[in-house]
């Protein structure tokens, strides 16, 4: 059953590989499935095989086989534990092989593989386990059979060591707690691991769908949506909400005179130096080509203009090194803050007539949609409720 079972799983596996995502920790867990599967028929085998053999090969294949569902729970969880558990693994096989050659007695070696296992299921429990912020249902389903599985095979070694005479075939509570426990987690694992793999599908696709690839910021569909949130946790707590619109100068220009290559780099260069400008709950997306979006809760008119201003240096000493020649770049930024009754897409039209306005009147500077600066008036930029400013 034992056998049967893991090979289905991994055939099964092999299917999702072939419809789905051709993903990594996949294609480990699937070989893993079946080594483990063709272990378990090596165990079946066993009175048919030479002792030697009966005794190298599916022990050998079990070790490899746990150590390779491990590897596959490290690869999907991002933890870069490989090179250690492979080094776990070809210490288990020489124990195994030493213990072989020394031919030492089945109730030993049983002790021994027990021993093995339970540390490499201990292991996998405590990789699905151990990060308790990220601690999710599914993680918890597929960790703990592991943790009682290898409080099993402690158990089974506990009961060798003091003078119990477990083989593969003894039959003894122990014994059938370690069999059914097997099983268990066959199953357990099997649906948990493929669930898992599913989970980080639907998050890879949901990044594909909400980011920009260039410049990992949200895309145009994902800001707004951010910010329709924002605007309505701002209505709630009363606090102001501002808007940029920011525009590179003559990026098309740059684009045809340097490649896009460039261009690209130029766009990297641009986002990670407005990423040390904005505030850690700034929001800013790309709207598309080298058009962007900045949303500054808690922000008023003036104060948004001011970190316009600051974003606008800032791009200055962005990009000189993008190429041979010293590379200025500029940008024109439009400004609003959202109204009580509008929305997000309402304010970001405001906020983009005050863009063209910038570009308008020379580029390289800002311009606010100006219907909230009026009762401050300070330095001249005060104007009729409704009307326009600009630095």
């Amino acid at each position: 059953m034992l056998a049967v079972g893991n090979i289905i799983y991994a055939i099964l596996m092999a299917g999702y590989l072939h419809t789905g995502t051709a993903d990594a920790s996949i294609r480990v867990w699937t070989w893993a499935k079946a080594v483990e599967g063709v272990a378990y028929f090596a165990f079946w085998l066993r009175p048919e095989l030479s002792p030697t053999f009966a005794l190298l090969i599916p022990n050998g294949l079990l070790i490899a086989a746990a150590v390779g569902q491990t590897i596959s729970y490290c690869m999907a969880l991002g933890y870069r534990w490989r090179p250690w558990l492979i080094v776990l693994a070809v210490v288990a096989e020489l124990l195994l092989a030493g213990a072989v050659m020394m031919q030492v007695s089945l109730p030993q070696l049983a002790v021994l593989m027990s021993l093995i296992i339970a540390v490499l299921c201990g292991l996998a429990a405590f990789i699905l386990l151990r990060d308790w912020s990220k601690l999710v249902l599914l993680r918890c389903v597929i960790g703990i059979p592991n943790l009682l599985i290898s409080v099993a095979f402690l158990a089974r070694a506990w009961v060798g060591a003091n003078g119990g005479t477990l083989t593969v075939f003894t039959p003894s509570p122990t014994q059938t707690m370690v069999y059914l426990g097997g099983y268990l987690l066959l199953i357990v694992n099997g649906l948990g691991f493929l669930l898992l793999s599913k989970q980080k599908d639907e998050r890879q696709l949901h990044a594909l769908a909400t980011t920009d690839s260039l410049t990992g910021l949200i895309n145009r569909h994902a800001f707004m949506q951010e910010a329709e949130r924002a605007r309505a946790q701002a209505k709630r707590s009363g606090r102001p909400l501002a808007l940029m619109v920011v525009d590179i100068d003559h990026f098309k220009q740059f684009n045809d005179r340097h490649g896009h290559a460039l261009g690209d780099q130029a766009l990297r260069m641009f986002v990670e130096a407005t990423g040390q400008t904005l505030r850690a709950h700034d929001l800013m997306g790309r709207l598309g080509g080298e058009e962007f979006a900045v949303l500054l809760p808690g922000t008023a008119i003036l104060e948004a203009m001011d970190t316009a201003e600051r974003l606008r240096h800032t791009a200055a000493a962005a990009a000189g090194g993008v190429t041979d020649r010293s590379y200025s770049m500029t940008v024109s930024i439009g400004v609003a803050q959202l109204l009580d009754a509008e929305t997000v897409g309402e304010a970001l039209v405001r906020a983009d007539r005050a863009l063209h306005r910038a570009k308008r009147n020379g580029r390289n500077r800002v311009e606010a949609h100006a219907v909230h600066l009026a009762p401050f008036t300070p330095d001249g930029l005060g104007a009729a409720p409704g009307a326009s400013s600009s630095d």
